[in-house]
């Protein structure tokens, strides 16, 4: 099966998780579930949960009582979208090609809306871990990616990203931010699937944050770069507003020079992790580096 006819088995798996949970946010007060529902169905490449699956292969798990998980970082994930847009913090009134969910529904119920994703997120965790049995290897998997989203993790990395008091453009800072606020979920979509196959790696930690980054560099790329059509949100913003980025702190021909380097390093740390051998991690390593949109 060639690569895009396999990002595309993992995205009708999440979409039919995706479809599973929005029956369940329908019980939720009208206003809410409806904000629930906009929010985590309005799109976009579902790219954290499809690596959580494609690593899961890679390492030869089919148990697909782990599948909620996927579901539970795309919560995560839109969440942090959905705080990210208000006002207070980048201010943006598109996502994903769609009006944000604030200007939608209000910055009041974006707030909840936020809240009740993540929630619903470790709901989605706990299932697992009961659903397994109260496998050890579960347990720890969960216990990461609620450790990477947090304060010491993604968290973290958007308290960095908004402390204009102490913010420099400086590449110390531009990587704080970057392997905090970026990498460190995709850190919890890659580094939980080895955890539960018994299959973690110093080298597959290190892969995860790399493809971070490099995800990172190439979306501030594409933020002076791309067709705001397609990248489906407002650009042209960090420059606007000052905001540390891998152009600001480099200029756009060495970005492109960091993440073509960042991109073999990746390339390497997926083969020591055993990520490479079904062909589809080198394949997405390099679209990835060389995304548009």
């Amino acid at each position: 099966m060639d690569f895009q006819k396999r990002y595309e088995s993992y995205l009708a798996i999440v979409e039919k998780l995706i479809n599973e949970i929005n029956e369940r946010f329908s019980a939720a007060q009208q206003k809410l579930g409806d904000a629930m529902k906009y929010s985590v169905s309005s799109g976009g490449k579902r790219l954290r949960p499809v690596m959580f699956l494609s690593a899961l292969d890679a390492f030869g798990s089919k148990d697909e009582r782990f599948y909620p998980l996927a579901a539970a970082i795309e919560c995560i994930h839109t969440y942090s979208l959905v705080h990210d847009d208000l006002p207070a913090m980048d201010n943006d009134d598109m996502r994903r090609g769609k009006p944000s969910t604030h200007k939608t529904f209000g910055e009041d119920y974006a707030v909840i809306t936020g809240d009740a994703l993540l929630n619903f997120a470790f709901e989605m965790c706990f299932k697992v871990v009961s659903d397994c049995g109260g496998s050890e290897n579960v347990v720890k998997a969960c216990s990461y990616i609620a450790e990477r989203a947090g304060y010491l993790g993604m968290i973290g990395g958007q308290a960095y990203d908004i402390d204009e008091e102490n913010k420099q453009n400086s590449e110390e800072y531009l990587l704080k931010v970057d392997k905090l606020k970026t990498a460190e979920l995709f850190k919890a979509a890659i580094v939980s699937a080895g955890l539960l196959c018994g299959r973690y790696t110093p080298a597959l930690e290190e892969f995860a944050e790399k493809l971070g980054v490099t995800f990172q560099f190439a979306d501030d790329l594409l933020d002076v770069s791309g067709e705001e059509k397609l990248v489906g949100k407002t650009l042209g913003k960090d420059e606007k507003y000052g905001k540390v980025t891998a152009i600001s702190v480099y200029g756009k021909e060495k970005t492109k020079e960091l993440i073509d380097g960042l991109k073999e390093r990746c390339l390497e740390l997926a083969e020591q992790a055993g990520l490479s051998s079904d062909g589809f991690y080198p394949e997405l390593i390099k679209k990835l580096a060389a995304r548009t949109y």
